[in-house]
């Protein structure tokens, strides 16, 4: 995921780019990976990372900014937005994030790590006035 990098965007960083997390959550998928990397240098397993972030799609559980506003808009309540919807994210269809895999799967090489995410920011705002437009 592009927390381990510590900003709000894998946008503008390389693979290569250090590990900052800034909260626990996500200091535990930086570890996550470094734990991955242990095996695979210890064991010699066959080890691929991918960062990507905030995929959204059908039957996804409506805890996520995505399937939550869309499913206030349907049983017509007011959508939730926290703050000030000024935090930006990178979102991903579940498709794309699923073809993005099976490359790295079938194209990758081992001991990588593989960014996933599209240029397509958006403040969680805008993404709730775009679902209200559906």
């Amino acid at each position: 995921t592009d927390e381990v990098y510590g900003g709000d965007s894998l946008a503008d960083q390389p693979e290569s780019a250090s590990m900052e997390p800034t909260n626990p959550y996500a200091c535990t998928k930086a570890a996550a990976e470094l734990i991955c990397k242990g095996y695979m240098r210890s064991f010699n397993l066959p080890i691929m990372i991918s960062r990507g972030n905030n995929v959204y799609g059908p039957h996804q559980f409506p805890d996520k900014l995505i399937p939550k506003t869309v499913c206030l808009i349907n049983a017509n309540s007011p959508a939730f937005i926290h703050g000030d919807g000024s935090h930006t994210r990178n979102f991903l269809y579940v498709q794309d994030a699923a073809t993005a895999f099976a490359t790295i799967l079938h194209t990758g090489s081992t001991g990588e790590i593989y960014n996933i995410g599209s240029p397509n920011m958006k403040t969680n705002l805008e993404v709730v006035r775009d679902i209200i437009r559906l």
